[in-house]
């Protein structure tokens, strides 16, 4: 896949974006080598654990940014998600570290098999001296001891309400020991594989698009392996089908996602069947992948409108994931490490450079821009050629709606639209939200099982 498609000149037309479609293209094939057949088994085995990581880094976005993490923002403005660097007790009163990963252990700080496992992924550094085995043992019973004490003192207020920084200041004091952030991420997406190689060994129905596969892991995930199996949807996908509908229980900002991904797995499914095993078309993964977008709007709408950060984040890397599956329906193949690298980067330009930093929506007052990224959506034509010319041509005409409204009313009130106190209002509850965790955090962190 190449990213030409979003480099193109701010001035090409959508015509000319058309001729450049490359939105779902793959790599150039490259020859291969001859190598001696040894060389070639162990070269392929390790092909084979990059093409796995590089799928489930994909599977696991939605997951993850659904845990308690952190939020930054680079040179470019891109946000970014960050691991919590430091141990925390969720909301359901357990050890968790980094992207949302729980320390297996009891009360008092003793550890299950899958604890001492994941201690020993973990990088974990006090000051400038990396942690041994032992002494992160004791660091996970001292916090256990910590968290114990305080519930004992204060009763009812319970140390896992507190909000993750008031919670190291209690375990930590003002030097709390850090996990490396390559660390993090590595335990996190073991047990994220863990998880889902135990849902496919039960319910291998799972597999019938990554979008469905995503979502029964993210369940699992949270509720455990034998939490997720007492779901609607398991025993539904179990007998071979998607329910249309489905309680995902009140887990706010979770449950709007999965009903997006139930919502999506749909369209995917309803694709394959009207296939009958044919190959689809880039116009025909076009289709899904707007109508996809559509419905992220639909569902998240407020979140646009309340400037929030997260969903940015949220917004690129679930369209990454309907590309990866759009792509796979195309070539008939799981793309590989690089092309998913091109995945990910084409969904992160498409929804910065098309819509939140798009030139078209910068012409509408800063006022509304947001309600103008959700109306750009709303309008995108599904049946356009691809989603550049689709979201660029719906934006322009919601652009010049607005100038010529913008126009009819300065005639009207003969004088300039001016910075109203109500955007100051805006602006200032923007800031109060971007200072906040990415999603549901403080008191209101998820815990899963």
């Amino acid at each position: 896949m190449s990213n030409e498609n979003v480099q193109n000149s701010p001035d090409e037309t959508p015509d000319q974006s058309e001729k450049n479609d490359v939105f779902f293209a793959p790599l150039e094939e490259k020859p291969e080598k001859e190598s001696p057949e040894t060389e070639t088994t162990e070269n392929q085995a390790e092909e084979n654990k990059k093409d796995e990581k590089a799928l489930l880094s994909c599977l696991f976005a939605p997951t993850y940014l659904m845990e308690s993490t952190l939020t930054s923002q680079n040179e470019e403005g891109i946000i970014q998600s960050e691991p919590i660097n430091h141990f925390y007790f969720c909301s359901a009163n357990k050890l968790t570290i980094g992207y949302g990963t729980k320390i297996e252990c009891n009360a008092n700080g003793k550890l299950a098999k899958e604890g001492i496992q994941a201690l020993q992924q973990l990088k974990i550094y006090k000051g400038n001296k990396e942690l041994t085995e032992t002494e992160k043992q004791q660091l996970v019973r001292d916090c256990c001891a910590a968290r114990n004490r305080y519930d004992r003192i204060h009763g009812k207020n319970k140390f896992c309400k507190l909000g993750i920084h008031s919670q190291s200041r209690e375990l930590f004091g003002s030097k709390p020991p850090l996990v490396s952030k390559e660390s993090a991420w590595d335990t996190a997406l073991t047990e994220y594989k863990n998880k889902q190689q135990k849902l496919l060994a039960k319910n291998a129905n799972f597999k019938k698009n990554l979008i469905l596969l995503a979502l029964g892991t993210d369940m699992a995930y949270q509720y455990g392996d034998s939490g997720v199996t007492k779901t609607n949807i398991y025993h539904t996908v179990k007998k071979g089908n998607i329910p249309a509908t489905t309680t995902f229980g009140k887990y706010g900002d979770r449950t709007l996602l999965r009903k997006w991904m139930l919502e999506t797995s749909h369209l995917f499914k309803k694709d394959q069947e009207n296939r009958q095993n044919e190959t689809a078309t880039p116009e025909s993964q076009s289709k899904i992948f707007i109508t996809a977008l559509k419905s992220f709007e639909k569902t998240f709408h407020q979140h646009i409108m309340d400037r929030q950060k997260h969903v940015k984040i949220l917004m690129d890397q679930c369209m990454a994931l309907v590309m990866t599956q759009n792509f796979q329906n195309i070539y008939g193949r799981y793309p590989q490490p690089e092309e998913i690298k091109n995945i990910r980067k084409t969904s992160q330009n498409f929804i910065y450079n098309e819509l939140y930093n798009s030139i078209e929506i910068e012409r509408v007052g800063e006022r509304y821009r947001e309600n103008a990224i959700a109306n750009t959506i709303k309008e995108a034509d599904p049946n356009a050629p691809n989603p550049i010319v689709s979201i660029r041509t719906s934006a322009k005409k919601v652009a010049d709606r607005s100038a010529t409204e913008s126009e009819e009313k300065a005639k009207k009130t003969n004088q300039k639209p001016k910075l109203t106190a109500f955007l100051k209002s805006a602006e200032e509850k923007t800031e109060e939200i971007n200072s906040n965790l990415l999603i549901n955090q403080g008191n209101n962190t998820q815990g899963r099982a």
